[in-house]
This record gives structure tokens, C-alpha cells and sequence, in this order.
């Protein structure tokens, strides 16, 4: 591709990008007609703070000066009082001067005006982040790292436009995530990776394995008696909207996750097959199928211990109570937040074994020659 259309992809993502932070400034999420309103607000000066001793640990009370920079009140100055109570998660922060917070501001005819840090206002930061990780990526794979951020943003509006509005109507969870998968595989992978016979080998190899992948979490859900209610979110969910099955909310989770890693080993793996008959044209069936799965197998062996380490590092608190927790260890793997967490790493893990002899029976079976379109090498 020239450099005028790598340019011009640069600059619609650009204006795409900058519209999107306009649109979230200017129009924020409707209020309940004034009545509650999350604020932005600046700390302008810490008038007081006062330290006390409680049964939970040593508890901080601020008074603290601020001035609203976003809401209804932006430029007025107010002074609250903030209580840190440890181990209380967000409601647990001691702020400093300059730092920007959230105020969750509420209005009624017995209360009056009440306004409560509730947050940190963290926002802008990500917005420098995902700059930063836009640049990298196309600096690292230019037109490639364009594409993969093209993918990366219609497979979110699947999810926020079509998967989760639909989940929420009360539609079968199940059915709902494993059609938006269908629709997100063809875009994301022939974005990435082309329009050749590669990707679309790669692409009927991730349906088998997720549809491989729905069937067992739905096997190992009933059998390990797994609710979904272990976590806070799914409670409130629960709360909120009686209608949606959390149970089978997990299970699309499940699949979900599963996508995004087979993306990367299917494609290797067609790639792999690709390669190998390119460089050598007499190596047919099962000989062929053989030399691509010894490097099949390194790459399972690699895939599944980054899948491991990621789920191990995203629950990592969750890791600890196996040292901290006084109980034997398998009354720790009893606790349904453990369980839900050891049950989605070892379902996506052999969600992801099982891909790689597929693609590779796949792309063996389909190797004629050559790729007519693009190749895109791992």
C-alpha cells in the first residue's frame, strides 16, 4: 500500500479519534434530570486532615477545598468533608492538592444539595495511553498496526452495540455472544491479516474451536456448579436487571475471551502450513501435517503458558489467598470466585489446543500452491 493511502488511513483514524473525545466532553451521559450527576472537580487545598483509629485499621478525614471543572457547577468552589476508610476500595483514597476527582452529586427536597468524592478522574490519562499505544502501533507495524486498531474498534462496537444491548433486552447471553463472535472473527481477522487464503483458513478454524470452546464451558459450568455470582459486578447486574441469566453471562465471557486468543494461533498456524509447502512443494498430507504441528507444538506450549500468566496476573489478589488463607488448599479451589477463575484459564486453554490441529488439518487439506492475496507472516 503507498504512503498516501497509509496517510490517509492515519488521518481518518486521527479525526475518528479526536471526534470521539469531543463527543464524550461535550456530551456526557444524560443525568436523571439534575437529580444525580457525576462531577469533575480539582483539589484546590486540603483544609484539614485528621487521623483516628478504628476497629478497620487507622481511618482519614479530609476537608477538602475544590473547584468543579465539569458538571453542572463547573467554576463553582465548594469545601466537603471526605472520609478514607481503609480497605474500602476507591472510598478508601487520600487525595493531594492539584489531584482531579469525580463528585457524585445528589439533590433532594429531605437532603438538600450533597456532594461525595467518590473517585480518582482518570480518564484524560487513558486517553494519553491509548495515544501512546496507537503511536507504537503503527510505528511498529505501520499500515499493519493501523488495520489492527480498525479491528480492534469494530470489534468493540459489536460488543457495546450488539452483544451487550441485546444481553441486557434479556436475550439468550449464550446465543447472543456466540453470533456476535461470528460477526467479529471475519472483520478482525481480514483486516489484520488479508484477504487470502490463509486468514480465511484461520477464520473457519477459530468458529470450530469456539463453537469446541461454548460446549465445554457449558459442560464445566453445570458440572463444577459455577452461579456467576461471584463476583460484586454480577450481583448489582442481578440487581439492576433480574432478567439477565448471570450464569449464562459467564459463559459468554468465556467465549469471548477464547476469540481473542485464537486469533493469533490460527493464523500463525495456516501461515505455518502455508510456508512449509511453499518452500517445499513435494510435501503433501500427512507429512506435511506432521512438520507443521512439531512447530504446532512449541507454539501450544508457549500460547498456553502467556494465557496462563495473563489470567494469573489479572486475578493476582485473587492468587494470594491460596498463601494468605489459613484453609487447606482445596477448600480454597472450592470457593466459586477461585473455581470461576480456574475454570475460564483451563476452558480457553483447551479451547486453544484443540485450534492448532484444526488449522493445521484445514490449511493441509486446502494447500494448492502458492497464496493468491497477501501473505502476512508472524
Amino acid at each position: 500500500m503507498t504512503n498516501i493511502h497509509m496517510r490517509n488511513l492515519l488521518l481518518i483514524f486521527v479525526n475518528f479519534f479526536v471526534l470521539f473525545i469531543i463527543f464524550t466532553e461535550i456530551f456526557p451521559k444524560a443525568s436523571y434530570a439534575q437529580i444525580e450527576e457525576t462531577l469533575e472537580a480539582e483539589v484546590l487545598n486540603v483544609v484539614d486532615q485528621i487521623e483516628n483509629e478504628t476497629p478497620l485499621g487507622m481511618e482519614t478525614t479530609q476537608t477538602l477545598e475544590l473547584k468543579i471543572v465539569k458538571g453542572v457547577f463547573k467554576g463553582d468552589v465548594i469545601t466537603i468533608d471526605h472520609n478514607a476508610i481503609p480497605s474500602f476500595g476507591s472510598y478508601g483514597n487520600i487525595y493531594q492538592k492539584g489531584e482531579k476527582v469525580l463528585v457524585m452529586y445528589t439533590h433532594s427536597e429531605d437532603t438538600g444539595k450533597i456532594f461525595t468524592i467518590t473517585d480518582y478522574s482518570r480518564y484524560r490519562s487513558l486517553y494519553v495511553l491509548f495515544a501512546i499505544f496507537v503511536l507504537v502501533s503503527i510505528l511498529g507495524a505501520g499500515i499493519w498496526g493501523i488495520k489492527s486498531i480498525v479491528g480492534l474498534a469494530y470489534s468493540f462496537i459489536i460488543v457495546f452495540v450488539y452483544i451487550l444491548p441485546l444481553i441486557i433486552k434479556g436475550y439468550n447471553p449464550l446465543l447472543v455472544t456466540i453470533s456476535g463472535c461470528f460477526l467479529i472473527a471475519p472483520g478482525t481477522f481480514t483486516l489484520s491479516h488479508g484477504f487470502n487464503r490463509k486468514t480465511y483458513i484461520a477464520l473457519g478454524a477459530t468458529l470450530v474451536a469456539l463453537l469446541i470452546t461454548g460446549v465445554l464451558a457449558t459442560i464445566s459450568i453445570g458440572k463444577i456448579y459455577l452461579t456467576g455470582y461471584a463476583s460484586e459486578e454480577a450481583s448489582f447486574i442481578s440487581i439492576i436487571n433480574s432478567e439477565i441469566d448471570i450464569q449464562l453471562l459467564l459463559l459468554a465471557g468465556i467465549i469471548i475471551g477464547s476469540l481473542g486468543i485464537l486469533d493469533d494461533a490460527t493464523v500463525s498456524q495456516s501461515s505455518i502450513v502455508s510456508q512449509l509447502k511453499n518452500a517445499n512443494s513435494e510435501l503433501k498430507g500427512l507429512e506435511l501435517y506432521k512438520r507443521a504441528m512439531q512447530v504446532g507444538k512449541d507454539h501450544i506450549a508457549s500460547a498456553v503458558n502467556t494465557l496462563v500468566l495473563v489470567y494469573v496476573g489479572a486475578a493476582l489478589p485473587l492468587m494470594t489467598l491460596f498463601l494468605i488463607d489459613p484453609s487447606p488448599y482445596w477448600e480454597v479451589l472450592n470457593y466459586e470466585i477461585v473455581a470461576e477463575e480456574i475454570t475460564r484459564m483451563l476452558v480457553s486453554s483447551i479451547g486453544l489446543i484443540s485450534a492448532i490441529p484444526i488449522t493445521t488439518a484445514l490449511a493441509v487439506k486446502f494447500a494448492s500452491g502458492n497464496d493468491s492475496g497477501h501473505t502476512h507472516n508472524h
